[in-house]
């Protein structure tokens, strides 16, 4: 018979104790000596390296898109794309430009709309079963609603949508000397004219 010291038959007759294991170490959290990694923060590495968020940004928003439509796209949250644009003056860079240059194309169209503008422009006719194209000038006239729109945030002091208020001040003093001050709001509409 093999003598096995963890049998407990075994270990009644002769009085050997099996041999105890030994206790388990605990694992080591952090880094080893000499890592490459040491002093850089762990956990799931971030998604700015797989694509180049400044690029994508800077197209998606120029083409109308929100930050949010964006953050989606990267695969990311609104929030850390927030956060992104705080700590890569890049990205926060090509976010500004692209929605300054949506601005302008948008504010040259509403002036060319205002003003009204002509362009040229091409007709595919059919004459005489064979087809032609024709060139012409397409001409629009300036726009009423897009005028007033245009002075109203152009020159806000003679194009405002409500009437300017008058205020007056007044300070009474009265003879034991406390001084009262007294302002009055009138809308021109109320002015007797």
């Amino acid at each position: 018979m093999t003598s096995n010291p963890s049998d407990p038959l075994l270990v009644a007759e002769t009085g050997d104790l099996p041999p105890e294991p030994l206790p388990k170490q605990p694992k080591k959290r952090g880094v080893p000596k000499g890592h490459k990694s040491k002093g850089r923060k762990r956990g799931r590495k971030s998604k700015w390296g797989k694509v180049n968020p400044s690029k994508v940004a800077h197209a998606m928003i120029k083409l109308g898109a929100t930050e949010q439509q964006v953050a989606e796209t990267i695969g990311v949250t609104a929030d850390c794309l927030s956060e992104w644009k705080s700590q890569k003056k890049e990205l926060n860079r090509a976010i500004v430009s692209a929605k300054q240059k949506r601005c302008i194309e948008v504010e040259r169209a509403l002036y060319l709309r205002a003003k009204g503008y002509k362009h040229r422009a091409t007709k595919i006719l059919v004459v005489d079963g064979a087809v032609r194209k024709v060139p012409y000038t397409e001409h629009y006239p300036p726009d009423t609603p897009a005028c007033v729109h245009f002075l109203r945030h152009q020159d806000p002091e003679n194009w405002r949508d409500k009437p300017a208020e008058i205020v007056a001040s007044a300070t009474l003093t009265s003879p034991d000397g406390t001084t009262s001050v007294f302002n009055i709001g009138v809308r021109a509409e109320d002015l007797p004219c």
